[in-house]
């Protein structure tokens, strides 16, 4: 991953983890508003940062890391 990425990546985390301070959880639409960022890669960015436990649904999406597991 190159370094500007990172960064911009970086951001996004602390607001994830700002989300996680004010209600414990967050859903993926809400934080795709806040965070101002794209549902695969803010996917990848929870994915990597272990963060999944936090995701709750929401909606339509019931499903987080495949088809079979639900959250």
């Amino acid at each position: 991953m190159s370094k500007s990425k990172w960064r911009a990546d970086k951001w996004i985390i602390k607001d994830l983890r700002r989300l996680i301070e004010k209600d414990g959880y967050f859903t993926i639409q809400y934080a795709m508003l806040f965070c101002k960022v794209g549902y695969h890669r803010l996917k990848r960015i929870i994915k990597e940062n272990k963060m999944d436990r936090y995701v709750k649904p929401h909606g339509s999406i019931k499903y987080f890391n495949s088809r079979k597991k639900p959250i």
